[in-house]
């Protein structure tokens, strides 16, 4: 008899598991196509998510490398401003991507797809960053 009502409020807990993991689904990836505005403390940057959502196609660099984050010794700031293209895309793997750069990128999208957040590392600093569309 106890055999039975272990089994049983199993079988109810599983149910009720597998219910609310799907209630927190993700948005479909297409909801995040488009293009991309990245800022932080450290500077700013544009990355182009492909018309199926599952990758970057493109990123636009603008930061500037000062001499607390470089590994040179800089007597003053130099300003980055590059363009990356991937053929055919940089992945996008669940929610996540990263990019080794230089700057090293990594970011997550939001579950509705609506924004991103995630740090990005110019030199030897490391800065957090949040995106939207």
């Amino acid at each position: 008899m106890n055999n039975k009502k272990t089994l049983v409020w199993f079988v109810i807990f599983t149910f009720f598991v597998m219910l609310l993991s799907s209630c927190g689904s993700s948005a479909p990836p297409e909801t995040r196509a488009g293009t991309w505005k990245a800022k932080s403390d450290r500077g700013e940057f544009t990355f182009m998510v492909n018309s199926s959502g599952t990758g970057i196609s493109g990123i636009a660099v603008d930061y500037e490398l000062t001499p607390e984050c470089s590994s040179a010794m800089l007597s003053g700031s130099v300003r980055f401003l590059e363009n990356f293209s991937f053929s055919p895309y940089w992945p996008i793997e669940g929610n996540k991507f990263s990019f080794e750069g230089p700057p090293k990128i990594e970011g997550k999208f939001s579950r509705d797809g609506t924004s991103a957040s995630g740090t990005w590392e110019t030199g030897t600093c490391v800065s957090k960053w949040e995106a939207t569309k």
